[in-house]
């Protein structure tokens, strides 16, 4: 009977740690359906001519919402709730990338000509991660931590990227939700600094670095054990290396190669179109939405660590980094919400 309930207790181990693999990847597996819903439910809200219509599609578009944004959600929720299992954790890192992903393999897809690859592609691959989740057994083994001297440098090439471009950046992002017209004369003045021979370079080669130093401080993070805040700091990190990837090839190749146009925030937003009126455009919501909190949040859990590891007070440390992811939520709300009214 002890052999038989401990045989029974490991199985049912098993099976939730199988559980914690599924879950994320199949709602990666099932993402562009999502967004589907949302694009439908958008355009039946639009067409909705009474004020019952308009309810029924509203709440339907909610529902939408919450299907898109449930992604991240529950990967996140699994990297919090993994802790013994390092596949685990790591196909949910990779989950919770899905949006950034999706939209780089559609770029792709689209300088090639090649109609619904995306979603092809899409089906294939996360059909193989959900074969490998259920076929790969639990691990312990953990990489080398990295070196110090790589966090340490990620950190201040971060306040360098920080100082001389992003938070500039954001801030002229933010004006889009009062004109679109002081948004790009803002731009164009910005423009003159970093797109300038001399500052230009030396931005994309922080970038790199930050991608490259990155991805080996996140491979050495997550088999660790983390609390709430730490996982923030790989999660995010997981979905930025993927997004800054992206929006590099979509500015540099898509925009300004490919299509020769300015990368201006209307385009970004899916003019003349819009992001929601489109099938392809409306995966660009999550994708922008989350960055800007997700950079924000990240930026919060680094300088969390800093502030410990200088001897403040960790209620002190933690108070401040909720702060500022929350001030990460407004701007990310204030961007998507101009965002999403360019076209209206």
């Amino acid at each position: 009977m002890n052999v038989l309930g401990i045989r029974t207790a490991a199985t049912q181990l098993n099976a939730g740690g199988m559980m914690r693999r599924y879950v994320p990847t199949v709602g990666a597996l099932l993402y562009p359906l999502a967004l589907f819903a949302l694009y439908q439910s958008n355009r039946q809200f639009e067409l909705a001519s009474n004020m019952t219509g308009k309810l029924a599609t509203g709440i339907l578009l909610g529902i939408a919402v919450g299907l898109v944004y449930s992604v991240p959600a529950l990967s996140f929720a699994v990297i919090l709730k993994s802790s013994n299992d390092i596949q685990a954790r790591r196909l949910a890192h990779l989950a919770f990338a899905a949006p950034p992903l999706f939209v780089v393999i559609g770029v792709f897809f689209y300088m090639l000509n090649v109609s619904n690859g995306d979603y092809v592609l899409w089906a294939i691959a996360w059909l193989g991660v959900l074969g490998f989740a259920a076929s790969a057994a639990p691990t312990r083994k953990t990489p080398a931590a990295a070196p110090t001297w790589i966090r340490t440098a990620h950190g201040f090439s971060a306040a360098t990227i920080i100082v001389i471009f992003l938070a500039w950046h954001l801030a002229n992002h933010t004006t889009a939700a009062w004109s679109l017209e002081a948004n790009k004369t803002i731009m164009d003045q910005l423009r003159v600094w970093y797109r300038s021979d001399i500052v230009q370079p030396i931005l994309i080669a922080l970038f790199a670095f930050q991608l490259l130093s990155g991805l080996r401080l996140l491979w050495a993070a997550i088999p660790q054990r983390a609390d709430i805040y730490s996982s923030i700091q790989t999660a995010t990190g997981s979905y930025l290396v993927v997004y800054i990837t992206s929006h590099l090839i979509a500015v540099f190749i898509l925009g300004r190669i490919f299509l020769g146009i300015d990368t201006t925030f209307a385009w970004a937003s899916g003019t003349p179109v819009g992001l929601l009126r489109d099938p392809w455009n409306v995966r660009l919501i999550p994708h922008y939405s989350l960055a800007t909190l997700f950079v924000i949040s990240h930026l919060a859990m680094g300088l969390r660590a800093v502030l410990l590891g200088h001897g403040v007070q960790v209620a002190s440390a933690n108070r401040l980094a909720w702060i500022i992811c929350g001030i990460g939520l407004g701007v990310a709300l204030i961007i998507i919400i101009a965002q999403l009214s360019v076209s209206a």
